[in-house]
């Protein structure tokens, strides 16, 4: 004969499994996570792009220290979805340092770094006085 009051046990016992190890996987956020980056290179700049969405303007801190750039995310706001991020690039020594531009559009943050014009040795004779 069945014991008809284990079955409500063992049916939720295998619920409970099943959840269980279909969200073992999942664990909370416990390190800050780096956004997307992509690099681009044309003939005049270098471009970097980091997928930032949910930070503003004012949450996001660019600064750059002889060839390193350091980009940082702090919130200033509870969010269950967002955490802090810091990122630091080594910049091509031939970018021009004063031509730095960011612009942060839809979670998007564009940087463009101009860059320097290596000028060319020309041959001349150059004429003893």
């Amino acid at each position: 004969m069945i014991n008809t009051t284990d079955f409500p046990n063992r049916l939720l016992g295998g619920i409970d499994e099943i959840i269980n190890r279909a969200f073992e996987g999942i664990n909370a956020v416990t390190e800050a996570i780096a956004p997307g980056i992509y690099r681009f290179e044309d003939d005049d700049h270098y471009k970097l792009r980091l997928d930032v969405p949910g930070f503003t303007r004012d949450e996001i801190s660019i600064s750059l220290n002889d060839s390193e750039l350091t980009v940082k995310g702090e919130l200033d706001r509870d969010d269950p979805f967002l955490s802090n991020f810091e990122k630091s690039f080594n910049l091509p020594e031939d970018i021009n340092s004063e031509e730095i531009e960011a612009k942060l559009d839809l979670g998007v943050l564009d940087l463009s770094f101009k860059k320097q014009k290596q000028e060319t040795p020309t041959s001349r004779t150059i004429e003893i006085s």
